[in-house]
């Protein structure tokens, strides 16, 4: 088993669908997940995800929208921790 500490691109990259990264990004989230390795969030990580999505000028995903992924899909991922 093993710790992976993924940056915030990569997490980004997984939630948007519209990336050319999106499906490699993901597909690593759901392997790690997969051999039950353990996935740990840095706090700077944390709020890069919450803070470069929402950026108003980007306009990528509205702030609702992403603090839903963030606080059920991403927190309640298999053997994630903070």
């Amino acid at each position: 088993m093993a710790l992976f500490l993924p940056d915030a691109n990569t997490l980004i990259h997984a939630l948007r669908k519209q990336v050319p990264d999106h499906t490699a990004c993901r597909q690593w989230l759901l392997d790690a997940a997969g051999y039950r390795h353990t996935i740990g969030l840095a706090e700077l990580v944390e709020v890069a995800l919450l803070r470069i999505p929402t950026l108003p000028k980007l306009r990528l995903v509205t702030l609702r929208c992403h603090s839903a992924f963030a606080c059920f899909a991403l927190f309640a991922f298999p053997f994630s921790s903070v």
